[in-house]
C-alpha cells in the first residue's frame, strides 16, 4: 500500500472521530459537513454508521486495493509535472484528463495504466475533478491584495467610526433560458428540460447591508425588466436611503453606470449620509452578493423552464424572501467572500450570530 494512500485513510478516520464527538452534540448531518469540510452525503453515511454501531463503526478502516506500481519518488515526479500543467506538456488547453494524465505517467515513468486504474491513483494523491473557474486575464492580483490588507480594515474602521452599516452592492441578470443543472434519473434516460427559446431577461439590483463586524445582516433586491443605467441606480439609492435610515458605506465594482457624472453627483450631494468605495477591479469573489447570484441560480432556478417572465420573478422573490429570514445564511455570504471568517460569527452556544 503506497503512502498517500495510507496518508488519506488516516485523515479520513481522523474526520470520522471527529464527526462521532459533533453527533454527540446533537449538530446536524449539514453543520458537521460544513464544520469538517465534507460533503453531506459523507456525513450522513457516518451518522447512520455512528447511529448504528457507535464511535467503534466508524472507527473502521479499510485500505482497498493492491499496491502501486509507482515509487513514492515517480508518485512526486507525477505531481510535479501535473501542477505545471498540461500545456507545459505540449497541449492547447489547460485541461487534465485521464487520457492525457495516462500519457504523462508513460513519458515520465513507463508505466503504463488503463485510464479508469488512473482515477484510483489521482485519489489517493487527493486530487479531484474539479470545474475551473473563470478569471479575467486583466485581474491584478497584487492590487486585490493590497485592497485586502490596507482598504478593507480601514473601510471597516471607518464605518465602526461612523456608525454606519456596509452595503455590498451588486447588478445581475437573469434569464427564461434555464440554468441547466445535473439532476438524477435512471441510467440511459438523458432528463429532457422543456423551456421556450424567448429568451426574455429580468435585470437585479442587490444590497447585502450588515454592521461592519458583520452582525444584522439583511438583503435588499429589486428586480426589473429594463436595463440598469444610471437613473435606475440613482431611484435605487434613493430607496436604499428610505430603507436603511443612517450612514451607509456602499460597496461596488466599476460598472459605467456606477461611474456616470450623474451617479457621482448624486453621491457627492449626499455625502451626508452615502459613503462609496470601490471593490478591486476583476475581483468579483469578493463581493458577498455574487454568491446570492449564484445560489439563486444553482438551486432555485435550476432546470426552471418558466413560460413568462412573471413565473422567473416570483421564483427569485421567493428565495429574496427566504434568504432574509435566515440570517445564518447572509452571513455564510459574507464568509464566502473571505472579508469575514467563521469564528468572527460563532456564539457561546456554539452557533451563528
Amino acid at each position: 500500500m503506497n503512502t498517500p494512500t495510507i496518508k488519506r485513510y488516516e485523515r479520513d478516520q481522523q474526520r470520522r472521530l471527529q464527526a462521532a464527538e459533533l453527533f454527540d452534540q446533537d449538530l446536524s448531518n449539514a453543520e458537521v459537513a460544513r464544520r469538517l469540510q465534507v460533503s453531506r452525503k459523507s456525513a450522513s453515511g457516518w451518522y447512520q454508521k455512528w447511529k448504528a454501531e457507535g464511535v467503534e463503526g466508524l472507527n473502521k478502516i479499510r485500505l482497498p486495493g493492491p499496491c502501486c506500481r509507482l515509487s513514492q519518488e515517480q508518485l512526486q515526479e507525477l505531481v510535479q509535472t501535473l501542477l505545471k500543467g498540461p500545456q507545459a506538456q505540449g497541449y492547447e488547453t489547460p485541461l487534465w484528463t485521464l487520457d492525457r494524465i495516462t500519457a504523462v505517467i508513460v513519458k515520465t515513468t513507463g508505466v503504463q495504466y488503463h485510464p479508469g486504474h488512473v482515477w484510483y491513483i489521482l485519489q489517493d494523491l487527493d486530487w479531484t475533478c474539479q470545474k475551473p473557474e473563470a478569471q479575467a486575464k486583466e485581474r491584478d492580483q497584487v492590487a486585490i491584495d493590497k485592497w485586502l490588507a490596507e482598504d478593507w480594515p480601514r473601510i471597516k474602521k471607518g464605518a465602526q467610526e461612523q456608525a454606519a452599516k456596509l452595503a455590498f452592492h451588486d447588478e445581475s441578470g437573469f434569464s427564461l433560458k434555464p440554468s441547466i443543472r445535473r439532476t438524477w434519473a435512471p441510467r440511459g434516460q438523458t432528463p429532457i428540460v422543456v423551456h421556450r427559446f424567448n429568451w426574455k431577461r429580468l435585470n437585479a439590483l442587490g444590497t447585502l447591508i450588515c454592521e461592519p463586524d458583520g452582525s444584522a445582516p439583511d438583503l435588499l433586491l429589486h428586480l426589473q425588466p429594463e436595463t440598469i443605467k444610471e437613473d435606475a441606480v440613482i431611484a435605487y439609492l434613493k430607496s436604499l436611503h428610505q430603507q436603511v435610515p443612517g450612514r451607509i458605506v456602499l460597496l461596488w465594482d466599476r460598472l459605467p453606470a456606477h461611474r456616470s457624472r450623474r451617479v457621482q453627483d448624486y453621491v457627492q450631494a449626499n455625502a451626508d449620509w452615502l459613503t462609496v468605495e470601490w471593490l478591486p477591479a476583476y475581483a468579483p469573489e469578493l463581493n458577498p452578493m455574487e454568491y446570492f447570484w449564484s445560489a439563486t441560480k444553482g438551486k432555485p432556478l435550476a432546470n426552471l423552464g418558466a413560460d413568462r417572465i412573471e413565473e422567473l420573478e416570483r421564483v427569485i422573490h421567493r428565495t429574496h424572501r427566504t434568504t432574509r429570514k435566515q440570517p445564518h445564511r447572509l452571513q455564510e455570504l459574507l464568509i464566502a467572500s473571505s472579508l469575514y471568517t467563521d469564528d468572527m460569527f460563532v456564539t457561546s452556544e456554539g452557533g451563528t450570530q
